[in-house]
């Protein structure tokens, strides 16, 4: 064994990947979902759980704030 890694000889501990590596693999994997799509599926989702939060009194009271 290495002292210095706690290996046997011959192997080289892995180095992990870079975050944005990482965070690319977790989209290609389906792990994670971004873009236009994954907003809109988010969207639908919420929409079916908690019903249309942007329902038109509210939309109204907003444009009176502006």
């Amino acid at each position: 064994m290495s002292r210095r890694t706690g290996l046997p000889p011959g192997l080289n501990p892995v180095r992990p990947p870079s975050p944005e590596d990482h965070v690319l693999g977790q989209i290609e994997r389906g792990e994670v979902i971004a873009g236009r799509e994954g907003a809109r599926l988010i969207a639908a989702r919420h929409e079916a759980a908690y019903g249309d939060v942007w329902d038109t009194a509210w939309t109204d009271a907003w444009g009176e704030t502006k």
